[in-house]
């Protein structure tokens, strides 16, 4: 049998399996954000196309806000859309950390990350900071990706209400959320000696 390539993650699974939501989940988050692109320009088709040939995530949300904003706003819809914007590109934030990130676990102190992405932007030595998740950590972020999901559906469900192509919706726009800790302070979980960045000078 082939070794594993994720054996921190077979020792945490439960951490492991949010992860995978959350990696997975945020796709679900552009789509709906290119759902809401299609209602402002009533050409669901194009915004597709135009949201989906943009190169990285960020290119796709800078489109969509050009595009956005201004239809959201002149429908009385700014702040609400605002906030969606805000919460995904927070969501984008907690899933780039993950995407771009190496593992390591430590059988007293649990599951820790490091952001390769970050770290290559360090101007002099790169310096490996690992950084501590569990399981209440990841869920108040999966439960903020859902507050993003939730936001996005509401904005498109109620322009498209006022502009009369719906007669009514059960959506609401939800209660702000406060944004979730990207990952535990170490203080709390302090970082195994093997991965101490003053053990390594």
């Amino acid at each position: 049998m082939s070794r594993l390539i994720m054996p921190a993650f077979e020792r945490y699974p439960e951490e492991a399996a949010i992860i995978g939501r959350l990696l997975a989940g945020y796709g679900e988050i552009e789509f709906e954000l290119s759902t809401c692109l299609g209602e402002a320009l009533n050409d669901i088709n194009t915004a597709h196309r135009a949201f989906y040939r943009m190169r990285n995530e960020s290119q796709r949300l800078d489109l969509a806000d050009a595009i956005m904003q201004r239809k959201y706003e002149e429908a009385n819809l700014g702040d609400q859309y605002a906030d969606a914007l805000g919460a995904t590109r927070f969501c984008r934030r907690i899933r780039n950390q993950f995407a771009h990130c190496h593992w390591f676990d430590d059988p007293k102190g649990g599951l820790f990350f490091t952001d390769l992405q970050k770290s290559a932007q360090a101007t002099r030595e790169i310096m490996l900071r690992f950084r501590h998740v569990d399981p209440p950590q990841l869920l108040s972020q999966e439960a903020y990706f859902c507050y993003a999901s939730d936001c996005l559906v509401f904005l498109h469900n109620e322009l498209k209400k006022l502009k009369g192509r719906l007669k009514i919706h059960s959506f609401s726009m939800p209660q702000k959320l406060q944004r979730p800790s990207l990952y535990n302070p170490s203080e709390a979980h302090p970082i195994p000696s093997a991965l101490d960045p003053a053990s390594q000078k």
